[in-house]
């Protein structure tokens, strides 16, 4: 037999350990972050009526795994009664007498760190939305926020992306944006806005993210894992000790990660330099041309542009000046190139000093 709600499962012959999904040497701390998502997750307070009565079983069940556990002499007597495969009971009252902002307390001690200003000077238009949306019962505040330059991936709006935050609270991931779209009625014109908000529980999130897109041009985003699907962001500006301190109050698994951009970054190296050259002498070519036919200008027919560009040599200094720019582009792609390569092929050669020496 077992309860479920939403997709957590308590069996009932599940130890204590178990039900806080810790390892058994789990610290005092690992134990708190394992509290407190999972209380937060399933207080009876967060789930609809027909469900509160599970929920409330199972909270009272993580109320008391955690009640045991993270009282020494109690951890020392439950450890002793599993080693031995005794039952060891226990009563915690007023298990569901513990409020939600109660299972917030602890981050509380980071308040110097968080700045309800952040948000206002982005924008007050995305400020206003996110202050209408905190949970004001749980003790909601905003950590940080950040400019959003593009809408979140997957997010599908109407007209035009205007402006975006990622906000990071104690409690959530928000990222809210404004997009704007114009209709026409006969000779009339008017202007719409529109806004959305993903928000993310930081106790759902399975991992975060901090993705390098390019070595040498450097593109930054944050991937943020959840049963849903991940969902990429790309903040203009990056302060993750934040994010990473909020993340590690909550157990969030952080990663970095390296995306494969060689070949973009050699054609931005060899192939970009030689076509904004050809733009811009067309565009020199074509306006020497029409100053030529619409005035006393510099030329006035095309024997005398072709002349023109041969007396001041502009296609060889033309080409010279894009083969300085290529061959400088191309030695910092092979320098930022080479160095990680060799770093990654020296970390996958065998470990020597762990090697058997032959007899």
């Amino acid at each position: 037999m077992s309860q479920q709600i939403s997709t957590f499962t308590v069996q009932e012959n599940a130890t204590k350990y178990e039900i806080l999904g810790v390892d058994p040497r789990a610290t005092q701390d690992e134990l708190h972050v394992a509290y407190r998502r999972l209380a937060l997750l399933h207080h009876p307070d967060r789930h609809p009526e027909e469900e509160r009565e599970v929920a409330g079983q199972i909270f009272a069940r993580i109320a008391s795994s955690y009640a045991t556990l993270s009282d020494p002499e109690k951890r020392r007597e439950y450890d002793l009664a599993l080693s031995r495969n005794e039952d060891y009971r226990e009563t915690v009252e007023n298990e569901n007498l513990i409020s939600l902002a109660e299972i917030l307390a602890g981050i509380g001690a980071y308040e110097h760190m968080f700045s309800e200003d952040s948000l206002g000077k982005i924008s007050k238009d995305l400020d206003s939305i996110v202050q209408n949306n905190l949970i004001g019962e749980l003790g909601e505040e905003i950590v940080d926020a950040w400019a959003l330059p593009s809408a979140p991936s997957g997010e599908k709006h109407r007209g035009t992306f205007s402006e975006g935050a990622v906000v990071l609270t104690n409690l959530r991931i928000l990222l809210p944006y404004i997009f704007s779209w114009e209709e026409k009625k006969g000779n009339v014109r008017t202007k719409y806005k529109g806004a959305g908000m993903p928000v993310l529980l930081l106790p759902t999130l399975d991992r975060i993210e901090v993705v390098v897109e390019k070595r040498i041009k450097r593109r930054q985003f944050l991937d943020f894992h959840f049963k849903g699907g991940p969902i990429r962001v790309s903040p203009r500006r990056t302060n993750l000790s934040k994010l990473l301190l909020v993340a590690q109050l909550w157990g969030i698994l952080i990663e970095a990660r390296q995306e494969d951009a060689k070949l973009v970054e050699l054609r931005w190296a060899l192939w970009r330099p030689w076509l904004t050259g050809l733009i811009v002498l067309a565009v020199l070519f074509i306006g020497a041309g029409v100053v030529g036919l619409f005035g006393d200008g510099i030329v006035e027919n095309m024997a005398d542009l072709s002349d023109f560009f041969r007396r001041w040599a502009l296609l060889q200094w033309t080409a010279i000046g894009i083969a300085a720019i290529s061959g400088r582009r191309l030695m910092r792609w092979v320098f930022a190139y080479s160095a990680f390569d060799l770093a990654e092929s020296l970390r996958s050669l065998p470990d020597t000093k762990s090697a058997k020496t032959p007899e």
